[in-house]
């Protein structure tokens, strides 16, 4: 199963929970630290935790092993 977005509410979405969850206040010493922050917010919390409607309330992770493997 393949989900496309017809509009950009699930980018804006995307848009506003990296701002506020992962960088509101954040202050980066180096482009490095900002990378290494950015990465662990995406791959440690958003995909394996952060729950979805539009996958049937499945994390990005969760839907992609439903629907791949």
């Amino acid at each position: 199963m393949i989900v496309i977005c017809t509009d950009n509410t699930a980018m804006e979405s995307w848009s506003h929970s990296l701002g506020v969850e992962a960088i509101h206040d954040e202050c980066f010493l180096t482009p490095t630290n900002a990378e290494q922050h950015l990465f662990d917010y995406i791959e440690v919390y958003y995909n394996p935790e952060q729950l979805h409607s539009k996958l049937g309330y499945m994390s990005p992770e969760a839907f992609e092993f439903k629907h791949v493997a």
